[in-house]
């Protein structure tokens, strides 16, 4: 996992907002710019942070390499119609929080060369778009933001100094990630429980079929990879308490749980359940589901 940080200025609402990153390829002169070069550099899974009016306003998580892409409306009239894309799957941070003041803090994780903020002032530098920052730099960004509270896969205290930084970066990771997740198994199952059929946003969950630490590459962003459930029916699934067989139909671990389903006319076969998810049951299957004896 690499990390990047952005410099955007008047264009960072519509790139926050429609999620994406553009760039030229080139400078207004046809040079090639380091800057524009990073592009070229991201992979679906890097974390890029969102630095715009002062101020680091949100975290992303790149979902795409970088693509040729039209100029959006409104950019640079000085730079050619066509450009580098990336997707971005951004989430804004709760509170903004400024830089230039606590310079003396970070000024030591950032490259002499190529730093996208000023050693001399702790300003944007105006000439960079995108830059690589260090594992050092990105978790003190972290730590900065609100995101620093949303690690659940580990006791942080528990880890060594030199694993901490990883196990945080990887926790934001996991969790933009996860909305990116949620959004596809929403649009591919019209937003209702695959099982129950309800379509009350606060009790739906997107559920990995193959856990996030179990998967590698684009498996943790496939919907194929996800069920859509009413939060009771996720939660008996996430701990291997009842499972599917490649056909959809349900499996339980304990008689009391399947008379619960009788009892409250449950259905036991999943609706719209792909080809494609069937390896991922398998795994849930050998790994997670249990009967218990």
């Amino acid at each position: 996992m690499q990390y990047f940080f952005i410099n955007h200025s008047q264009t960072h609402k519509d790139e926050l907002g429609d999620g994406y990153l553009w760039s030229p390829k080139t400078k207004s002169n046809g040079e090639s710019h380091w800057s524009y070069n990073n592009m070229k550099k991201v992979k679906p899974g890097d974390i890029v942070f969102s630095f715009a009016e002062t101020e680091v306003k949100a975290i992303g998580y790149a979902t795409s390499e970088a693509y040729t892409a039209p100029k959006p409306v409104g950019f640079s009239e000085i730079w050619d119609q066509s450009g580098w894309k990336i997707d971005v799957d951004f989430e804004r941070i709760n509170h903004p929080f400024r830089l230039k003041e606590d310079l003396y803090e970070f000024r030591h994780m950032l490259p002499v060369k190529y730093s996208p903020i000023s050693l001399n002032n702790g300003n944007g530098n105006q000439g960079c778009y995108l830059a690589n920052i260090s594992s050092d730099f990105a978790d003190y960004l972290i730590k900065k933001s609100d995101f620093i509270f949303e690690i659940e896969s580990a006791d942080v205290t528990s880890l060594s100094i030199e694993n901490r930084a990883t196990e945080k970066l990887g926790t934001v990771r996991q969790r933009v990630g996860q909305s990116e997740f949620r959004k596809r198994l929403l649009n591919m199952h019209d937003r209702r429980c695959q099982l129950t059929g309800t379509s009350i946003p606060e009790l739906l969950r997107a559920s990995h079929i193959k856990p996030w630490s179990d998967s590698v590459g684009t498996e943790r962003l496939d919907p194929h990879n996800g069920l859509l459930l009413a939060s009771h029916v996720d939660a008996l699934f996430d701990k291997g308490l009842i499972t599917f067989t490649s056909e959809g139909n349900i499996l339980f671990a304990r008689n009391d749980i399947e008379e619960f389903f009788d009892c409250n006319q449950i259905p036991k076969k999943l609706s719209n359940f792909s080809i494609q998810s069937q390896k991922y049951m398998k795994h849930h299957n050998n790994k997670i589901f249990h009967i218990d004896s």
